[in-house]
C-alpha cells in the first residue's frame, strides 16, 4: 500500500482535516472524508489516495449521520455496562467504576464500528446500522483474532499519542488532531479492507 501524504497536495489535506477535526459540528465534515476513505476501502481499491475536499457538504451530511450512528451506540453500551456492573452488585458511582465504564465502552464500539459503518454503506441508511440480526451475522463473518488485535492497536495507538500530547502547552491539542486524523484515514481504509476481504472470503466458503 502507498503511503499517503508524501504529495505536498496530500499533506495540505492532511493539514486541514486536523484542523477541521478540532472544531465542533464543523468536525463532521472530517468524519464524512474518513467514511469515503473507509468506503474506498470496502471497494478494494489499492492504494490509499486521499480525496479533495471539494465534496465538503456532502461530507458534512454523511458525517452527521454517523454521528446519530455512533452517538446512539454509545449509549446502547453505556447502558449496558452500567446495567452488568449493577447486576453484579459494582458500585457504579466512583469515579474508577466510571473510567472503567467509559473505556470499556470505547473499546466495545472501536471493536464493531468498522462493521456498523460497511452496514450503513451497504444500505444508505441509518436504522439499517441498528438492525441486530444482520449486525450479528457481520460481526460473525468479519471478526477474528487479528481483526480484534487491529482494533486494539488502534486504540493503543490512539490513547498513547493522546496521552503524550494533550499536555503539551498551546500547540499540543493541534498536534494532537492532527496526527489522529492521519491515524483515522489509514486505518480506515484498513479496516475498509479487512471487513471487505473477510466478507469476501465468507461468500467463496459458503459458495463452494
Amino acid at each position: 500500500m502507498r503511503i499517503p501524504f508524501r504529495d505536498p497536495t496530500d499533506r495540505l489535506r492532511l493539514l486541514v482535516g486536523g484542523m477541521l477535526s478540532l472544531v465542533p459540528f464543523v468536525n463532521f465534515i472530517a468524519w464524512g472524508y474518513l467514511y469515503r476513505v473507509f468506503v474506498d476501502g470496502l471497494n478494494r481499491s489499492p492504494s490509499l489516495t486521499p480525496p479533495s475536499w471539494e465534496a465538503w457538504r456532502t461530507y458534512w451530511s454523511v458525517g452527521l449521520r454517523l454521528f446519530v450512528i455512533t452517538l446512539g451506540y454509545l449509549i446502547l453500551i453505556v447502558f449496558a455496562g452500567v446495567a452488568v456492573l449493577g447486576i453484579s452488585g459494582g458500585d457504579i458511582e466512583g469515579p474508577q467504576q466510571i473510567l472503567m465504564v467509559g473505556l470499556l465502552s470505547m473499546a466495545a464500539f472501536n471493536v464493531i464500528s468498522p462493521v456498523i459503518y460497511a452496514r450503513y454503506a451497504e444500505e444508505r441508511r441509518i436504522w439499517a446500522a441498528f438492525e441486530p440480526d444482520v449486525l450479528f451475522r457481520d460481526l460473525r463473518q468479519v471478526v477474528r483474532v487479528e481483526y480484534v488485535q487491529l482494533c486494539l492497536l488502534y486504540l493503543g495507538l490512539w490513547m498513547m499519542t493522546f496521552l503524550i500530547l494533550v499536555g503539551i502547552p498551546y500547540v499540543g491539542p493541534v498536534f494532537l488532531s492532527i496526527f489522529h486524523f492521519y491515524l483515522s484515514l489509514v486505518f480506515a481504509f484498513v479496516f475498509g479492507h479487512v471487513v471487505a476481504g473477510r466478507r469476501e472470503a465468507t461468500d467463496l466458503a459458503e459458495g463452494s
